[in-house]
């Protein structure tokens, strides 16, 4: 028997109001504000010379104090137009991850905000309504599992590809509840630099206009990094950035005519 009108209206209206309430899927595919990056024939010479390229990070603080490099920049292409999707993913890695380690993932589920998600060893299940602002996963291990996994955000490329942009280890039958990121992003020079690379927090400095060239440069056995620059999208202020030579950084705003 067809189900009468008014349970599809109050049906409707709760689609809509959940909607609003957590979020749109990350399917939709709103852009974030461009970011223009200015490298000099100087900073060029500088960056190929050390064999470094310029490295993008999302600002999350992720699990052994360390960020992942989200995106990788030639420097030989500028001035440039780097656009951002707002588009968000979880991903799920079957292996844990050190300092210089990059990620490798073998699941990817495009998320809706403000919801909860079970992985059960090998897919992503959208089950209920989370908390508005985060995202929920909860590792329903099979019975076979007798290690952690790795997950975390993954951001959506221009090409339509996802790239690691967090990372985090879950245990089986536990719950982690990740704070849907802001649009803030860690911009610093780094050899090697490929998508997935687990930096050490220790690793990266903020720059400053007092630094000098003695400090420019943190290293570790494998990974040599410039102090980075903190820059958020929805400042338009810091949509536009150069790379100093002098501090082996990027700063805000166009080159001084």
């Amino acid at each position: 028997m067809a189900r009468p009108v008014w349970t599809h209206f109050w049906a409707l209206c709760a689609l809509i109001a959940a909607t609003l309430l957590y979020g749109t899927s990350a399917e939709a595919g709103s852009s974030l504000p461009a970011l223009n990056i200015q490298i000099d024939s100087q900073g060029q010479q500088q960056l190929t010379n050390a064999g470094q390229q310029v490295a993008v990070a999302w600002s999350i603080l992720s699990d052994g104090n360390s960020y992942i490099v989200n995106q990788v920049i030639d420097p030989a292409f500028s001035p440039m137009t780097v656009t951002f999707d707002a588009s968000m993913a979880i991903y799920a890695s079957y292996r844990a991850y050190a300092p210089m380690d990059t990620i490798r993932m073998e699941e990817v589920q495009p998320i809706v905000g403000g919801q909860l998600y079970a992985f059960n060893g090998t897919a992503f299940v959208q089950e209920s309504l989370g908390v508005p602002g985060y995202v929920m996963v909860y590792y329903d291990a099979p019975a076979s599992s007798t290690q952690p996994i790795s997950i975390g955000f993954a951001a959506k490329q221009s090409d339509g590809s996802w790239n690691p942009a967090s990372l985090t280890v879950l245990s089986q039958y536990v719950t982690s509840t990740m704070q849907m990121p802001a649009p803030k992003l860690l911009i610093f020079a780094a050899a090697p630099a490929t998508p997935g690379l687990v930096v050490p927090a220790a690793s990266l400095r903020p720059v400053t206009s007092s630094a000098t060239n003695l400090a420019a440069v943190s290293s570790s056995t494998s990974l040599q990094t410039g102090r980075y620059l903190s820059v958020d999208l929805n400042a338009s202020e810091q949509r536009t950035i150069h790379y100093d030579s002098n501090l082996h950084a990027f700063q805000y705003g166009a080159y001084p005519q």
